[in-house]
């Protein structure tokens, strides 16, 4: 075999591991990445109890919302209508009022919208610190069924954006 052809296919094996190597490392480094959600136990309006281990095992959307967040409340009959198309899919919603927002206005809320999901609120800030030191609303946090947080979303999220990005989830799981 001539010497320059030797030598090209040298530098296109060379090439492959090279895209090969570089393509494990964006896989390991996108699993690393990945961070767990952080151990919590909370008492949802309705008494029931959810913690961290609760949530695995289902694709979870946890949105930390207020009622006086004009952007929150728009965004509540989409969550709903999100919670209801995907619930009898491996899917479940938490929302999470902030520490701020009066328990009897949340319970309220939830009523007056017949929200169908779990809603609990955020007592001393903590949960909201928890998972970052959450301060805007509405922030969403989509959760793979294994506990990492695969998406995070600050302020207002478009509905089909939101519906893809579930689909697609649930197709992973």
């Amino acid at each position: 075999m001539p010497r320059k052809q030797q030598t090209n296919k040298i530098k296109k094996l060379s090439l492959l591991i090279l895209a090969l190597i570089i393509g494990i490392l964006v896989i390991v480094s996108f699993s690393f990445n990945q961070k767990i959600i952080p151990e919590f136990s909370l008492t949802t309006l309705d008494n029931q109890t959810i913690t961290d281990k609760n949530l695995q095992g289902k694709l979870t959307l946890i949105q930390f919302w207020a009622t006086t967040c004009n952007t929150c409340v728009a965004e509540m009959p989409a969550l709903k209508q999100i919670h209801q198309q995907f619930s009898d899919q491996d899917y479940q919603t938490l929302a999470i009022a902030m520490s701020y927002d009066p328990k009897e206005q949340v319970r309220e809320f939830i009523q007056t919208n017949q929200l169908p999901f779990m809603v609990a609120t955020d007592k001393n800030n903590q949960l909201a610190q928890a998972f970052g030191n959450i301060t805007l609303t509405p922030t969403t946090i989509l959760v793979n069924p294994q506990g990492k947080i695969i998406a995070t979303f600050v302020g207002a999220i478009d509905s089909n954006t939101l519906q893809k990005q579930i689909q697609t989830n649930l197709n992973k799981y």
